[in-house]
């Protein structure tokens, strides 16, 4: 898959904030949360084939809950299968989910490029500072979302995103490898540039809606400069030399 060249794509212009999910776009976890919503599901005596999940993980995000119980089941049993989910995923899978080949360095490119980076979730805060913290990425971020940011308040994402950056839309671009995180973006109104194989049931990436294309992370670093508006302000570059100092400083930690 040869890159698509941004700068073909006047949308982009001026923005100068990117926005990533934590799974999927930094993470590579979608067959860890697969495991953990199996292993969920069975004292309800239901275990979905990883297949199933992993389909539905790719279609509506890992905190979706995959279907398959019946609506008794579901009101008896839902939110103790969640909340099982997520003590497993957070207890024996995130200690050993491995980044998106690139992802770390990616980040820490486009901050020292200029822009500002959010990383959003919509799952529990503990894992957000968790996984940056493991990746040596927290001073790298300059906002996180997470569900203790949705609940009752903004519940798009990428617009709490934006709240917290005090942005706008016609500010930011979305970075990111599932269908999940582009149908999210195009309900924000943010374009999406993506990253990897396109997700069924679309051939390209193009006709699922996504501005750019590139075939992954590698080749996107490689035509970054693609990327970066000739116009948007170097927030990052302006700031104090103390606090870029702090900014450049932390090593992207190696995973074993």
């Amino acid at each position: 898959m040869n890159a698509v060249r941004v700068e073909e794509h006047p949308v982009t212009a001026g923005r100068h904030i990117v926005l990533m999910d934590l799974d999927g776009a930094v993470l590579d976890s979608s067959v860890q949360h697969a495991l953990a919503w199996q292993e969920a599901f069975s004292p309800c005596g239901f275990r979905p084939s990883q297949h199933h999940i992993l389909a539905h993980i790719a279609q509506h995000g890992p905190e979706s809950m995959p279907p398959g119980l019946s609506r008794e089941h579901l009101r008896v049993y839902g939110e103790a299968v969640r909340a099982m989910y997520r003590a497993i995923y957070t207890r024996y899978y995130l200690p050993v989910v491995r980044p998106v080949p690139e992802a770390v360095e990616l980040i820490q490119d486009l901050k020292q490029q200029g822009l500002q980076v959010a990383v959003t979730s919509t799952g529990p805060a503990t894992v957000m500072v968790t996984a940056l913290e493991r990746l040596g990425l927290s001073a790298w971020v300059d906002a996180t979302v997470t569900q203790d940011d949705l609940n009752g308040g903004q519940p798009d994402r990428y617009r709490a995103a934006l709240d917290k950056l005090r942005a706008s839309a016609e500010e930011a671009i979305v970075i990111g490898t599932t269908l999940y995180s582009l149908r999210a973006a195009r309900r924000a109104g943010l374009p999406f540039i993506a990253a990897g194989p396109p997700v069924p049931p679309y051939q390209t990436w193009a006709e699922a809606g996504a501005v750019a294309s590139f075939a992954d992370y590698a080749v996107l670093r490689a035509g970054l400069h693609h990327l970066l508006p000739a116009s948007a302000p170097d927030a990052w570059l302006t700031q104090p030399a103390g606090q870029r100092q702090r900014r450049l400083h932390p090593q992207p930690r190696v995973v074993a």
